[in-house]
């Protein structure tokens, strides 16, 4: 096994980070969409529609999900470990803006 170089270490742990702040990202966000339509829908004199809490959940734990899932998929394969990991991110994103822009308001309200 061959030794890692400090520039080598310095680098991964880059990458380990800022990974982890994009999945982390993605999860406030889905927190403040969650929070955020809750008072809408109150200022609204509505509520939050039960379609409309299972995608609110979705955004929540959907980045977690997909980590949690690619950690363990990969942890005997170190090598394509940030491969996937980028993967999985992209692929997050995609669905929540699909969440975003596909799926209209009025699905997170009550009547």
């Amino acid at each position: 096994m061959e030794q890692k170089t400090l520039s080598q270490q310095i680098s991964e742990w880059t990458i380990i980070v800022l990974s982890l702040v994009l999945y982390c990202y993605a999860t406030i966000t889905g927190v403040g969409n969650l929070i955020g339509l809750n008072r809408i829908a109150d200022s609204l004199g509505s509520s939050v529609s039960p379609l409309g809490w299972l995608l609110l959940l979705v955004r929540v734990l959907l980045p977690a999900t997909v980590l949690f899932a690619v950690l363990l998929l990969t942890r005997k394969k170190r090598r394509v470990r940030w491969a996937a990991i980028f993967a999985g991110i992209t692929f997050v994103a995609v669905i929540l803006m699909q969440l975003n822009y596909l799926i209209g308001e009025g699905v997170y309200f009550n009547g």
